[in-house]
């Protein structure tokens, strides 16, 4: 309760810190924009804190948000009453606009949350199960989360793999680990924050929209077309009733994802959203940062606007340049993704002459001024240590088989077919953002930042956002046009089987899919509590190379090596590591000298060590056992493992 209570602490802090900023906002716009900073503080606060005291504990959590406290103190006090900011909020609304908005989006809002308690942890007699998303990443998550809360290391290491500086984006996860820290359980600390940041997403996307388009039914149609992202694949399926079957029951089998097929243009909902959490809390900090940047370039280049002093005047460029500055532990993509963007449409804009090139070059050297120098420690000391040696070459993404019109016509279905028609009717409109999406596109179809190239995709989610935006207004100029009711109507479902028969069944398939896979049987959480309330924190546990590591995940406690799915496509090799484990699990001669000289404390041996490398437990029978049920032994190696003795009491 009181790291739920924390985190709301830090929710409410940044939508007042919002409101004293954005005065001139209205209501609805300040709550997602204030939700958001409330996020990035309660991820960067605790993380500047621990990174000063090199130790990650409720102590320097305690310590950040006294710093919030004070800073939303004195805002609030020169802001002279703090009465009179909720009144002068208050009365700054657009009913229309905020129903519009919430009938949109509440409905995406609610599919998440149900997708995500059935997702993430769900307690089924005693084991934990979760859906078809979140079976492979998730447990990469909840390692990071417990051994941050655990061992409080900092900066954090891997604890599959210990003694490595983690250099993945690990804030979504810091931030899950102070609410863990502070007694809330861990599918809890997962799930809340994920909800506040999907509705960001949401209410953020369609903000943005409204802001681009200027209607209320062209920004619903653009989050349409984006959160229910399908495509044609399910043409594919239409003449095969087993595969048609499958959707709803095998694993991935939708069409949106299936690479056998070619199809890879997943839905952002069920592919992202819910699975990958940095992907997650990296777009509820990008969406806001692109509708803060649009209102201050809109402002900045106003002729009519009376100039009120530097600050004053770019408050909004530099508060968006701000949380752009934090934006690479929190989701690298999508600060790639916006620098992009941002490059592009400062070229663009600079060839339109109706644009004072003075005011457009000023406005956004205010926007990059903060990330200059924000960014570079962390894409240097994290990043750069990560990824440096895996920029090259890649033409046409994933593509392994069809022509370039057809791969993506097929995967991103009729807005691909609408995106010319769309920026010829659009083009004084959005020739600006086109530019800077089309130039994300580019660089992501020709350059792979990564082992696996599939991750280009969070490039290009963030092009198809601004395609989303303008087709979306396209599609209701189009059925503007189209005077006799039936003929629109019928026009309307036809548009709407072609664009969301594919991402619609997958959200159905995915929904079905709660609490389908066992995660953790239950003896294997009850040897993770065991682990967690007795063993010292900085414990090392020799495991095999299953995912699903109970005393990692769940325990957060270092163990010799984890997944190579997981390290791999991170730059690690783990080749030696896996065949020490293997020469530890399996040769009785060189086991006993081999655990010695790791480190080892405690082996684990489950049925999943039995299936890797054989039933061996006879070879550890010199160790005393120290936990035990019917699926699984623990075994003290070390002097202090066996002086601790037994885990239960």
């Amino acid at each position: 309760m009181i790291g739920i209570l924390y985190y709301i602490a830090y929710l409410i802090c940044g939508v007042l810190i919002c409101a004293m900023i954005f005065d001139d906002y209205k209501r609805h716009q300040i709550f997602v924009i204030g939700l958001s900073i409330g996020t990035i503080l309660c991820a960067w606060l605790p993380t500047a804190i621990s990174l000063l005291a090199g130790y990650f504990n409720e102590t320097t959590n305690i310590i950040a948000i006294l710093i919030l406290f004070i800073i939303t103190i004195i805002l609030l006090v020169k802001n002279k009453n703090e009465i009179n900011i909720f009144r002068f909020t208050w009365q700054k609304k657009d009913v229309e606009e905020e129903i519009s908005m919430l009938l949109c989006v509440l409905p995406f809002l609610f599919i998440t949350t149900w997708l995500f308690s059935g997702h993430v942890l769900l307690p089924v007699d005693g084991a934990l199960y979760g859906g078809q998303s979140t079976y492979g990443d998730l447990s990469m998550h909840m390692g990071m989360v417990t051994s941050i809360a655990r061992q409080g290391i900092f900066p954090p290491e891997y604890s599959i793999l210990p003694g490595a500086r983690l250099s993945y984006p690990f804030l979504v996860n810091s931030l899950s680990a102070s609410l863990y820290l502070f007694k809330t359980s861990l599918r809890t600390a997962i799930i809340l924050p994920s909800v506040i940041m999907s509705f960001v997403c949401f209410s953020g996307f369609y903000l943005l929209a409204k802001k681009f388009t200027g209607k209320n039914k062209s920004a619903v149609i653009a989050v349409l077309l984006f959160f229910i992202t399908g495509g044609l694949g399910v043409v594919y399926f239409l003449g095969d009733i087993i595969m048609f079957k499958e959707i709803f029951t095998g694993f991935y089998k939708t069409p949106v994802n299936l690479p056998d097929l070619n199809l890879r243009w997943v839905n952002v909902i069920c592919d992202m959203m819910v699975p990958q959490r940095t992907t997650l809390m990296g777009w509820s900090v990008l969406i806001p940062i692109m509708l803060i940047l649009y209102n201050g370039m809109k402002k900045k280049l106003d002729i009519t606007r009376e100039k009120r002093g530097i600050l004053a005047d770019h408050k909004e460029l530099l508060v968006a340049g701000i949380m752009a500055g934090l934006l690479p532990m929190m989701h690298t993509h999508s600060f790639l993704a916006l620098g992009i963007l941002c490059a592009g449409m400062l070229i663009a804009g600079l060839f339109v002459p109706s644009i004072d090139k003075k005011k457009y070059v000023e406005g956004f050297f205010a926007f990059v001024a903060p990330v200059i120098i924000l960014a570079p420690p962390q894409l240097f000391y994290w990043v750069f240590t990560q990824t440096g040696g895996f920029v090259r070459f890649n033409l046409d993404w994933v593509n392994n088989s069809w022509s370039w019109f057809k791969f993506w016509v097929i995967n991103v279905g009729l807005p691909f077919i609408l995106i010319i028609p769309a920026l010829i009717w659009g083009r004084k409109k959005y020739l600006i953002p086109f530019c800077g999406a089309i130039l994300v596109y580019v660089i992501a179809e020709t350059v792979a930042f990564q082992p696996n190239l599939y991750d280009n995709n969070k490039l290009l989610l963030v092009w198809y956002m601004i395609m989303c935006i303008m087709i979306g207004d396209f599609i209701v100029f189009i059925f503007d046009k189209i005077k006799i009711r039936p003929l629109k109507y019928i026009s309307a479902l036809l548009f709407a089987v072609v664009l969301f028969t594919s991402g619609g069944l997958s959200i159905i398939r995915e929904v079905m899919s709660n609490g389908e896979y066992q995660l953790y049987s239950k003896e294997h959480v009850e040897a993770a509590q065991a682990l967690d309330d007795t063993v010292f924190e900085d414990a090392l546990i020799l495991t095999g190379k299953q995912h699903l590591n109970a005393p990692a995940a769940l325990a957060g406690r270092n163990i010799y090596a984890g997944a190579a799915t997981y390290l791999y496509f991170h730059g690690f090799d783990l080749t030696q590591k896996h065949n020490n484990i293997e020469m530890m699990y399996k040769d009785s001669e060189r086991s006993a000298g081999l655990l010695e000289q790791e480190g080892i404390d405690y082996i684990y041996y489950s049925s999943y060590e039995r299936y890797f490398y054989g039933d061996t437990q006879a070879m550890f029978e010199i160790y005393p056992i120290v936990f035990q049920n019917h699926e699984l032994s623990i075994y003290a190696v070390s002097a202090r493992a066996m002086e601790l003795g037994n885990l239960l009491r």
